[in-house]
């Protein structure tokens, strides 16, 4: 999954599409992306700035996948734009300290009903 060339796209729907990792280099340079629908794929595995370079992310939808845990570094970059995270029904059980860089504002909203324990 590449999206180098379309830096123009402001919105990405990957609804069921099998998707299980994304890495550095899934997203490119999609400045201008502010919607970004993930959810029902398989995704267990998120590297560290895989959403660094979308500058303009204000809603992630990352709910019906297989994340376990959530970890510093997995949002970067996003803390200060995202207002909108979903990532329930998964099977996380853990959020690592630091996950978010800052206190979310009032605006912000995360959703993660379904899930397990959280430590």
């Amino acid at each position: 999954m590449n999206f180098k060339k379309f830096n123009i796209l402001f919105e990405i729907d990957l609804v069921e599409n099998k998707i299980s990792e994304l890495t550095i280099n899934s997203f490119g340079n999609l400045s201008k992306l502010t919607k970004l629908f993930l959810s029902k794929n398989r995704i267990s595995r998120i590297e560290n700035n895989s959403f660094m370079l979308l500058h303009q992310l204000k809603f992630l939808d990352l709910s019906g996948n297989r994340l376990s845990y959530l970890k510093q570094g997995m949002f970067y970059g996003l803390n200060e734009v995202l207002r909108y995270l979903d990532v329930s029904f998964n099977k996380i059980e853990q959020i690592e300290h630091c996950t978010f860089e800052r206190q979310p504002s009032k605006s912000h909203k995360l959703i993660w009903q379904s899930n397990g324990v959280i430590v």
